[in-house]
Formats: structure tokens, sequence, C-alpha cells
């Protein structure tokens, strides 16, 4: 079990499978109200053979999920992407908001300025971030090869 990190330290979290390994990181575990959150995560394929991988896109999304405004989904377009790996490539992906609200949510104005912000604040209260990857290994058996990973971490914005 990992200790919870103090305001000062990054949280860094990873999870693999056998073909990659996510490692997610924020740049503090604990911040204050109206705090821009640093967060990213890095994806690692741990292959010896170049691979190819085939998904929607983005290959790696961003979730969120609390008790009130995020339920921890993130969204993908639904296209078919097809992305390569050389052996030991590691790719950054920096935290992106994902998501969506309809005019009749009762959150709708909380949502309106969240997603109208560049920067990656939250309100006060506990968060678990998560990065996933949900891709296939064979084009023509999309379901068959399906593969799926996920890591995340719990901050706390006070």
């Amino acid at each position: 079990m990992q200790a919870e990190p103090s305001q000062a330290e990054e949280a860094q979290l990873s999870s693999s499978n056998e073909e990659f390994e996510i490692t997610l990181y924020t740049d503090k575990g604990i911040y204050v109200q109206d705090e821009a959150i640093e967060c990213y995560a890095e994806l690692k394929y741990l292959g010896s053979d170049a691979i190819t991988v085939y998904s929607g896109n983005p290959l790696l999304g961003f979730g969120v999920k609390d008790e009130k405004y995020f339920d921890g989904g993130y969204v993908t377009n639904d296209s078919l992407e097809y992305t390569q790996f050389a052996p030991g490539e590691t790719v950054r992906v920096a935290f992106s908001k994902s998501g969506g609200y309809t005019s009749d949510d009762p959150l709708v104005e909380f949502f309106k300025e969240y997603y109208a912000d560049s920067e990656f604040v939250l309100p006060s209260g506990e968060y678990e971030i998560s990065a996933n990857i949900d891709y296939s290994l064979d084009v023509d058996d999309m379901l068959g090869s399906r593969r799926t990973l996920s890591v995340s971490v719990t901050v706390t914005v006070e």
C-alpha cells in the first residue's frame, strides 16, 4: 500500500499489462481551492518488437471521479486510429478534460466554467484522477483482441 503524498510531494502511480505501462503523475497530492493541478501520464511500450495498436482518438484518455460532479468517464472519438510503438518507446500525454453536459443538467453552470477554463482546477473535495487506454491488437478482430489498462491517483482540494 502506498502512503498518501504530502502537499509538496508529487503523486505517482503505475499500472501495466503485457504491452504497456501507464504512469500517472500529479505535481502534488493536496491542493488549495482555485489552484491549478498539473497532471500528465506516460505510456511506455514494454515489448521488444514494434507494434501497431488500434483505438479511438485519443488512445489515452483521462477521467475524474468524485461524489458530486464527475463520474470517472472519459470521451474518445469513434474513429479508428492506428498508433505504432517502437520497443521501449514512451509517450507523455498532458491531462486534457473530456466529457460533456446537457442544458438541463442541474450543474450546467459549474460545467460551463470548468470546460471554459484552460487550467485543470477543481472545487474543494477528494477526486480520483485516472489515465486509461482502450485498444486492440488486431484490426480484423477488434473485440477479440481488445485490451484496457488504467491507473488512478487520489488528490484532495482543500
